[in-house]
Protein backbone atom coordinates (compact mmCIF):
# COMPACT_ATOMS: atom_id res chain seq x y z
CA UNK A 1 0.00 0.00 0.00
CA UNK A 2 3.00 2.53 0.70
CA UNK A 3 4.97 1.66 -2.12
CA UNK A 4 1.50 1.73 -4.49
CA UNK A 5 0.97 5.92 -3.30
CA UNK A 6 3.64 6.86 -4.83
CA UNK A 7 1.87 6.58 -7.48
CA UNK A 8 -1.87 6.26 -7.07
CA UNK A 9 -3.68 9.05 -5.51
CA UNK A 10 -4.34 8.85 -1.87
CA UNK A 11 -8.15 8.87 -2.20
CA UNK A 12 -8.04 5.73 -5.10
CA UNK A 13 -6.12 3.95 -2.41
CA UNK A 14 -8.43 4.26 0.50
CA UNK A 15 -11.10 3.12 -2.33
CA UNK A 16 -9.83 -0.05 -3.07
CA UNK A 17 -9.01 -0.97 0.49
CA UNK A 18 -12.26 -0.19 1.17
CA UNK A 19 -12.72 -4.13 -0.52
CA UNK A 20 -11.38 -5.66 2.19
CA UNK A 21 -14.46 -6.58 4.10
CA UNK A 22 -16.26 -8.10 0.65
CA UNK A 23 -13.20 -10.06 0.36
CA UNK A 24 -12.94 -11.24 3.72
CA UNK A 25 -16.92 -12.44 3.52
CA UNK A 26 -16.19 -14.39 0.50
CA UNK A 27 -13.35 -16.33 1.56
CA UNK A 28 -14.56 -16.81 4.90
CA UNK A 29 -17.60 -18.41 3.15
CA UNK A 30 -15.63 -20.06 0.72
CA UNK A 31 -13.13 -21.81 2.87
CA UNK A 32 -13.86 -25.29 4.41
CA UNK A 33 -16.37 -25.23 6.51
CA UNK A 34 -17.02 -21.55 5.52
CA UNK A 35 -20.00 -20.04 7.27
CA UNK A 36 -22.55 -18.32 4.52
CA UNK A 37 -23.22 -14.87 5.36
CA UNK A 38 -26.46 -13.67 5.46
CA UNK A 39 -28.53 -11.23 3.41
CA UNK A 40 -27.66 -8.21 5.85
CA UNK A 41 -24.65 -8.81 6.29
CA UNK A 42 -23.92 -9.16 2.50
CA UNK A 43 -26.00 -5.58 1.82
CA UNK A 44 -24.37 -3.73 4.44
CA UNK A 45 -20.75 -5.29 2.46
CA UNK A 46 -22.26 -3.47 -0.68
CA UNK A 47 -23.69 -0.85 0.77
CA UNK A 48 -20.67 0.29 2.84
CA UNK A 49 -18.15 -0.26 -0.51
CA UNK A 50 -21.24 2.18 -2.42
CA UNK A 51 -21.13 4.31 0.41
CA UNK A 52 -17.38 5.14 0.53
CA UNK A 53 -17.16 5.18 -3.36
CA UNK A 54 -19.22 8.14 -3.11
CA UNK A 55 -17.42 9.47 -0.53
CA UNK A 56 -14.20 9.02 -2.73
CA UNK A 57 -15.39 10.67 -6.03
CA UNK A 58 -12.17 9.07 -8.39
CA UNK A 59 -12.56 12.11 -10.81
CA UNK A 60 -11.54 14.26 -8.18
CA UNK A 61 -9.01 12.11 -6.89
CA UNK A 62 -6.88 11.66 -9.88
CA UNK A 63 -6.20 15.79 -10.29
CA UNK A 64 -6.69 14.88 -14.21
CA UNK A 65 -3.60 11.66 -14.03
CA UNK A 66 -4.01 8.89 -15.61
CA UNK A 67 -4.35 5.68 -13.19
CA UNK A 68 -0.96 3.22 -12.68
CA UNK A 69 -2.34 0.50 -13.16
CA UNK A 70 0.62 -1.60 -11.75
CA UNK A 71 0.07 0.70 -8.27
CA UNK A 72 -3.95 -0.04 -8.44
CA UNK A 73 -3.45 -3.70 -8.99
CA UNK A 74 -0.82 -4.09 -5.98
CA UNK A 75 -3.34 -2.69 -3.75
CA UNK A 76 -6.24 -5.00 -5.22
CA UNK A 77 -3.73 -7.70 -4.54
CA UNK A 78 -2.40 -6.45 -0.82
CA UNK A 79 -6.67 -5.73 -0.41
CA UNK A 80 -6.35 -10.04 -0.92
CA UNK A 81 -3.86 -10.86 1.15
CA UNK A 82 -4.79 -8.87 3.92
CA UNK A 83 -7.97 -10.00 4.20
CA UNK A 84 -6.66 -14.12 3.20
CA UNK A 85 -4.68 -13.62 6.44
CA UNK A 86 -7.47 -12.45 8.72
CA UNK A 87 -9.26 -14.86 8.21
CA UNK A 88 -6.36 -17.21 8.51
CA UNK A 89 -5.24 -15.49 11.97
CA UNK A 90 -8.98 -16.59 13.36
CA UNK A 91 -8.45 -20.04 13.02
CA UNK A 92 -4.77 -20.36 13.17
CA UNK A 93 -2.87 -21.44 16.08
CA UNK A 94 -0.93 -18.44 18.07
CA UNK A 95 0.51 -17.64 21.52
CA UNK A 96 -2.02 -17.43 24.09
CA UNK A 97 -0.04 -13.47 24.94
CA UNK A 98 -2.46 -11.42 22.49
CA UNK A 99 0.84 -8.63 22.48
CA UNK A 100 3.22 -11.49 21.78
CA UNK A 101 1.31 -12.72 18.72
CA UNK A 102 0.71 -9.12 17.51
CA UNK A 103 4.48 -8.53 18.07
CA UNK A 104 5.55 -11.37 16.54
CA UNK A 105 3.81 -10.58 13.60
CA UNK A 106 4.62 -7.25 13.38
CA UNK A 107 8.40 -7.82 13.52
CA UNK A 108 8.52 -10.43 10.69
CA UNK A 109 6.87 -8.01 8.49
CA UNK A 110 9.22 -5.26 9.54
CA UNK A 111 12.08 -7.75 8.90
CA UNK A 112 10.83 -8.77 5.51
CA UNK A 113 10.29 -4.72 4.43
CA UNK A 114 13.74 -4.14 5.00
CA UNK A 115 15.09 -7.07 3.69
CA UNK A 116 12.86 -6.24 0.37
CA UNK A 117 13.73 -2.25 1.11
CA UNK A 118 17.49 -3.53 0.57
CA UNK A 119 17.37 -5.09 -2.06
CA UNK A 120 15.94 -2.25 -4.01
CA UNK A 121 18.35 -0.10 -3.38
CA UNK A 122 16.05 2.21 -0.84
CA UNK A 123 18.87 2.42 1.44
CA UNK A 124 21.35 3.93 -0.76
CA UNK A 125 18.57 6.58 -1.23
CA UNK A 126 18.04 7.17 2.38
CA UNK A 127 18.47 10.55 3.49
CA UNK A 128 17.74 10.86 7.08
CA UNK A 129 19.30 14.43 7.30
CA UNK A 130 16.35 15.31 4.91
CA UNK A 131 13.35 13.90 7.05
CA UNK A 132 11.96 16.74 8.64
CA UNK A 133 10.76 16.13 12.57
CA UNK A 134 7.40 15.89 11.43
CA UNK A 135 7.84 13.25 9.66
CA UNK A 136 9.47 11.45 12.87
CA UNK A 137 6.70 12.46 15.33
CA UNK A 138 4.27 10.78 12.77
CA UNK A 139 6.24 7.79 12.58
CA UNK A 140 6.36 7.35 16.31
CA UNK A 141 2.78 8.23 16.63
CA UNK A 142 1.81 5.26 14.01
CA UNK A 143 4.59 2.88 15.58
CA UNK A 144 2.98 3.16 19.25
CA UNK A 145 -1.23 3.82 18.38
CA UNK A 146 -1.05 1.21 14.49
CA UNK A 147 0.41 -1.14 17.13
CA UNK A 148 -2.33 -1.10 19.55
CA UNK A 149 -4.84 -1.09 17.22
CA UNK A 150 -3.18 -4.15 14.86
CA UNK A 151 -3.18 -5.94 18.45
CA UNK A 152 -7.07 -4.63 19.18
CA UNK A 153 -7.58 -6.01 15.39
CA UNK A 154 -6.35 -9.23 16.33
CA UNK A 155 -8.29 -9.87 18.93
CA UNK A 156 -11.57 -8.69 17.72
CA UNK A 157 -10.83 -11.37 14.93
CA UNK A 158 -11.25 -13.81 17.43
CA UNK A 159 -13.63 -12.26 19.38
CA UNK A 160 -16.32 -11.37 16.72
CA UNK A 161 -16.78 -11.97 12.98
CA UNK A 162 -14.20 -11.54 10.39
CA UNK A 163 -16.95 -9.39 8.19
CA UNK A 164 -17.42 -7.49 11.73
CA UNK A 165 -13.54 -7.06 12.21
CA UNK A 166 -13.07 -5.64 8.56
CA UNK A 167 -15.45 -2.76 8.86
CA UNK A 168 -12.64 -0.67 10.00
CA UNK A 169 -12.40 -0.33 6.32
CA UNK A 170 -15.12 1.57 6.02
CA UNK A 171 -14.84 3.88 9.07
CA UNK A 172 -11.20 5.00 7.95
CA UNK A 173 -12.05 7.60 5.67
CA UNK A 174 -14.95 8.90 7.88
CA UNK A 175 -12.61 8.98 10.23
CA UNK A 176 -9.98 11.06 8.25
CA UNK A 177 -12.35 13.37 6.75
CA UNK A 178 -13.51 14.10 10.40
CA UNK A 179 -9.91 14.66 11.99
CA UNK A 180 -8.96 16.78 8.55
CA UNK A 181 -11.89 18.71 8.82
CA UNK A 182 -10.91 19.48 12.87
CA UNK A 183 -6.92 19.44 12.47
CA UNK A 184 -6.36 20.15 8.88
CA UNK A 185 -9.10 23.16 8.57
CA UNK A 186 -10.34 21.42 5.58
CA UNK A 187 -13.88 21.44 4.01
CA UNK A 188 -16.40 18.98 5.79
CA UNK A 189 -19.20 19.27 2.71
CA UNK A 190 -22.98 18.24 3.39
CA UNK A 191 -22.58 15.61 0.63
CA UNK A 192 -19.72 13.96 2.69
CA UNK A 193 -21.91 13.96 5.71
CA UNK A 194 -24.22 12.51 3.58
CA UNK A 195 -21.85 9.83 2.68
CA UNK A 196 -20.61 9.00 5.90
CA UNK A 197 -24.19 8.66 7.14
CA UNK A 198 -24.75 5.83 4.21
CA UNK A 199 -21.40 4.20 5.51
CA UNK A 200 -21.89 3.89 9.39
CA UNK A 201 -25.63 2.49 8.46
CA UNK A 202 -23.71 -0.35 6.07
CA UNK A 203 -21.67 -0.94 9.18
CA UNK A 204 -24.50 -0.74 11.54
CA UNK A 205 -26.20 -3.68 9.51
CA UNK A 206 -23.11 -5.78 8.97
CA UNK A 207 -22.48 -5.50 13.11
CA UNK A 208 -26.19 -6.04 13.91
CA UNK A 209 -27.72 -9.24 15.38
Amino acid sequence: MSWSLQTVPSGLGALIIGLVPLWVVLIDWGRPGGMRPSGRVMLGVVLGFGGVTLLIDPTQTSGGRQLDPVGASVIVIASLLWASGSVFARHADQPASQALSAGMQMLAGGLALLVLSALTGEWARLDLGGVPPRAFMAWGYVMVFGSVAYACYLWLLKASTPAKAATYAYVNPVIALVLGSVLGDEVLTLWTMGCSVVVVAAVLLVVSK
